[in-house]
């Protein structure tokens, strides 16, 4: 029974806080949350490392957003820099075939030009080296939106889940 309410526990979390990197079951969510290898096997330690403030949590979870929030003008080009927050789990530096896909997903943002492109990615062929994103609104309405960022794939050693928001970029659309 006890079993029972640390899982029911954890799904309450889960749903409450915008993470999920150490609740995918994996050692990287678990190390990105910064537990030590005694803490990775105890559901409560997950659960306090999200809501204390461990990677992950947060407006921007884990990734890192410059600028922050994002400030555009209509028609214009802006560019904005996303990079992984917290050192990269062991298992993800020494496999240069390591991909992480991620697909730019905007929420109540205005119309986005043809050109660009909503999708980056970190791969460990270049060390997992931050991303510049180019956005482009072309509504002619001032308005303030969010660009989140989902797993689109990763390959086996990374271990993501497709859909797991990484991070949410705030926007101002002037």
């Amino acid at each position: 029974m006890n079993r029972y309410i640390q899982i029911v526990v954890l799904l309450v979390c889960l749903s409450c806080v915008n993470c999920g990197l150490v609740l995918t079951g994996t050692d990287a969510g678990r190390e990105f949350a910064g537990l030590s290898e005694e803490d990775k096997t105890t559901v409560n330690d997950a659960i306090l490392a999200i809501v204390s403030g461990g990677a992950g949590g947060g407006s921007s979870g884990f990734l890192q957003f410059n600028p922050n929030p994002l400030v555009i003008t209509i028609f214009a080009y802006q560019d904005y820099n996303v990079s992984i927050r917290s050192s990269i789990p062991s298992g993800w530096s020494n496999n240069a075939e390591s991909v992480l896909s991620i697909n730019l997903v905007p929420k109540d943002c205005p119309s986005i030009s043809d050109d660009i492109s909503l999708f980056t990615g970190f791969s460990g062929s270049n060390g997992y080296a931050a991303q510049d994103v180019t956005m482009r609104f072309t509504d002619n309405s001032p308005s303030t939106c969010t660009i989140q960022h989902l797993v689109s794939s990763s390959t086996p050693d990374i271990d993501l889940p497709t859909g797991f928001n990484l991070g949410t970029l705030s926007v101002t659309i002037q």
